[in-house]
């Protein structure tokens, strides 16, 4: 079973304030176009979109820095922000469901049981604070994740970024597959 845990990009949630992303037809086969071909505006936290630490750490590391393997491999689906299941869990990539946004303490948590890869399914993965101390220690941040139709439980995880050089976050296509 392949779970697809991506929002579609122009509709998808985004931080307040932010705007979302806009497409404008460039080229069409209704204008007499030999193809069609599309221009995008959008900020690159949109939709379903991992977090560089240059997001939030002066000199940090950009997108396309970011090791594909901490992208790509096993990883759990924990319900709600359950410190006592996080503790159980032996595995580096662990995503949250039912929870936008983490708290300092789960950021620690995660931090000291060397975990290297975390998602929540709200626009931000929490304060500036949570942020700091995931991305000081190169954890990848996944925000935006849809969830809701994914069993709690062991799976494997596709999400790597698209390598935008030197920028502070990309969108990906995540997808669950279940062991």
């Amino acid at each position: 079973m392949i779970y697809d845990i991506t929002q579609e990009y122009f509709s998808g949630s985004v931080y307040p304030g932010d705007p979302h992303p806009v497409f404008r037809r460039i080229k069409s086969f209704e204008a007499g176009d030999p193809s069609t071909v599309t221009e995008v505006t959008a900020q690159l936290h949109a939709a379903t979109h991992i977090d560089a630490p240059i997001h939030r750490v002066r000199g940090g590391k950009g997108i396309s820095d970011i090791p594909l393997s901490k992208c790509i491999g096993p990883c759990e689906v924990i319900d709600g922000e359950d410190l006592t299941q996080l503790q159980k869990s032996v595995h580096k990539r662990i995503l949250f469901k039912n929870c936008p946004e983490i708290c300092e303490e789960t950021a620690h948590l995660l931090i000291e049981k060397g975990v290297f890869f975390v998602a929540a399914e709200g626009p931000s993965i929490g304060d500036r604070t949570v942020h700091r101390i995931l991305l000081e220690n190169e954890v990848v941040i996944l925000e935006g994740a849809e969830l809701s139709h994914v069993p709690a439980g062991v799976y494997t995880l596709y999400a790597p970024p698209i390598p935008l050089k030197d920028c502070d976050g990309a969108p990906c296509r995540a997808v669950l597959m279940a062991e």
